[in-house]
């Protein structure tokens, strides 16, 4: 379940980089 979050984390964290640009 904790893997959940990880993963969650990353695809957060690439969106906030694309929407930066």
């Amino acid at each position: 379940m904790c893997a959940l979050w990880i993963l969650l984390g990353q695809v957060i964290q690439l969106g906030s980089e694309f929407s930066l640009d």
